[in-house]
């Protein structure tokens, strides 16, 4: 097959690892691949980096036609078989290519719980997809009440990762790294530092730990979604709480494995969470992990692999994190249980085969 994937997001982030790793699986299997982004954006230089074709361009938004236009002309000369898009605002983009070119299949995946504004014109426009990937049941019922695609149109496939990265990975350079030994607890988040992912309650929840674990330290991995402020007001915000010394950012890191592999708990505080693929990673490397029950993330976690609290929640958050301080032989359980759901239902050639099922699918209809 030759498939062209759109992503015109100028930063890395949790759909930038699935559209990266997706590619990456499908030219190993032999299909021809190449994306569409933005000049200069994180996803395009990573793609160069790993020797995946890509095609720059402005990907303005919903009234681009030129890039839909120059988009159908790439598609129609190279035989394209198939556009997949990743981000709403890209959606009309490649919805706008079947008015140029009507042999094109077209598969969006659906990354956020977030609403996308609705019109009669939406709607008419993006009827024309084939099928659309929802990445978690929370965003398929979402996708369903909204009513801007088919429901008939509309499949869950679960988020994949390269388990065996994670569970292979070596301990030890983080703490290295840090000054650390075995006896300091460490904690960690790993995400885009933003109030959607529970930044602020992560560290004000730290603060609470501190008091019983003054060794403790509070590691907080990504970039921030204001490009340097919200870390500056967090690190105020630890520094008014009494722990500055104890929270850690890390920034965004290629080794995420090694960051996991070396976490005593992992935490995830989001308020909104579409599916949680850093989740699936600590599991993968058998840190236990505490939830907050946002969104798809409550479908990663079970009562037998983590502990999972209510949204905005602070002091049941820390209430879990001690719980499992105090329990090394529960947290233990909870990180090879985690392990194993993740191998299971969780892997990167799991989520590539139904990918690829789709694919098929949608080329056969078309037939």
């Amino acid at each position: 097959m030759k498939i062209l994937h759109i992503n015109s997001a100028k930063y890395w982030g949790g759909g930038e690892v699935y559209t990266f790793t997706l590619c990456q699986r499908l030219k190993t299997k032999g299909h021809e691949v190449v994306l569409a982004c933005r000049p200069t954006s994180a996803i395009g230089e990573v793609f160069k980096e790993n020797g995946i074709s890509i095609l720059e361009l402005p990907l303005k938004g919903a009234a681009d036609i030129k890039s839909a236009q120059k988009l159908a002309a790439y598609c129609r000369q190279n035989g394209i078989d198939i556009v997949h898009a990743h981000l709403a605002r890209d959606y009309w983009i490649a919805s706008f290519l079947k008015f140029f070119y009507s042999k094109i299949r077209l598969v969006f995946t659906r990354h956020l719980l977030n609403p996308i504004p609705s019109t009669f014109l939406r709607r008419l426009i993006l009827k024309k997809v084939d099928k659309v990937i929802a990445v978690s049941e929370a965003v398929k019922d979402e996708l369903i009440k909204q009513n801007l695609f088919p429901a008939s149109r509309i499949i869950r496939i679960y988020n994949g990762i390269d388990v065996g990265r994670f569970e292979s990975a070596k301990p030890g350079k983080i703490r290295k790294e840090l000054g650390l030994n075995e006896h300091n607890k460490l904690i960690g988040t790993v995400g885009q530092i933003s109030p959607h992912k529970g930044s602020d309650i992560f560290i004000k929840s730290a603060a609470e730990i501190a008091k019983s674990y003054p060794d403790a330290k509070f590691i907080l991995v990504g970039d921030d979604f204001r490009n340097g402020e919200y870390i500056q007001e967090l690190t105020q915000l630890s520094i008014e709480l009494g722990i500055g010394d104890q929270v850690i950012f890390l920034g965004p890191r290629s080794d995420i494995s090694e960051v996991m592999k070396d976490l005593d708990i992992f935490v995830l505080a989001s308020r909104n969470e579409s599916f949680g693929l850093v989740i699936t990673e600590a599991m993968s490397a058998g840190v236990p992990v505490i939830v907050t029950k946002a969104g798809g993330a409550k479908e990663i976690v079970d009562e037998t692999t983590g502990l999972l609290v209510d949204v905005e929640q602070p002091a049941a958050l820390v209430a879990a994190i001690e719980s499992l301080l105090k329990n090394e032989s529960l947290a233990k359980q909870f990180g090879n249980a985690g392990r194993v759901r993740a191998i299971k239902m969780f892997g990167l050639d799991r989520m590539v085969d139904e990918i690829m099922a789709v694919y098929n699918e949608v080329l056969l209809n078309a037939e």
